[in-house]
């Protein structure tokens, strides 16, 4: 329809194809790190300044799950147990199948590392 429009800037655009909203967002993780962030940024000349720049993905609700690839300390190679947060769990995603191939770590087995537990 030519009286739609899919501007980056707007919010809860409209994708004719399927009628999903989408909005601008930047994501960002829970560790709470300088580098924790999940978006592209840009930088002035000297790098003395740099700000984030928001994606434009569906609009999310409480419950929905993103998959983000290749995600460093999120993932199990690169994870410790910093600030007492579990390892997570991870997945195996082949064509329609979806396996656990290693549960999240839980409290217990964090404390089951110390010494004299």
């Amino acid at each position: 329809n030519s009286n739609d429009t899919n501007n980056s800037n707007d919010t809860n655009n409209s994708n004719d194809t399927n009628n999903i909203k989408f909005e601008n967002v930047i994501i960002v993780g829970n560790i709470c790190e300088t580098g924790d962030m999940f978006t592209n940024t840009i930088s002035n000349e000297d790098h003395s300044e740099s700000k984030l720049i928001p994606r434009e993905l569906p609009v999310s609700e409480i419950g929905n799950i993103i998959a983000i690839c290749d995600i460093g300390a999120y993932g199990l190679s690169m994870s410790s147990n910093y600030n007492m947060r579990s390892r997570p769990a991870e997945i195996l995603i082949s064509s329609d199948e979806i396996t656990l191939i290693r549960r999240r770590e839980t409290l217990d087995d964090i404390i089951a590392t110390f010494v004299n537990y």
